[in-house]
């Protein structure tokens, strides 16, 4: 076995930290989805900070991964997640809009 170089040891506390963030995130969900259900809305718009959307847009990511994972869980497909953001001009804006299953 080869020794982690520091390449690897940055790789591996950047996807550690990208959990936390989606982590973070994934705790927050289930409530809002209750809320926007009751509400008998169609759509959940979460904002999100820059970093998160670039997470969610890695080509590859443990995080984003176990985000996509947690939304299949939650009974929320991979087709019904769209990733926003509006950067034309400050502030700007970030968010992912859940399709709920009405």
């Amino acid at each position: 076995m080869k020794k982690p170089t520091f390449i690897d040891q940055a790789k591996h506390n950047r996807d550690c930290a990208d959990i936390d963030t989606i982590s973070a995130l994934n705790q927050t969900i289930p409530e809002k989805i209750t809320q926007a259900v009751n509400d008998r809305k169609p759509e959940l718009t979460l904002s999100v900070d820059k970093n998160t959307l670039d997470i969610l847009r890695m080509k590859e990511s443990p995080a984003k991964d176990l985000f996509y994972a947690y939304m299949d869980e939650l009974g929320i497909p991979e087709s019904a997640i769209r990733l926003h953001s509006y950067s034309e001009m400050p502030p700007y804006s970030y968010c992912i809009i859940l399709t709920i299953g009405m």
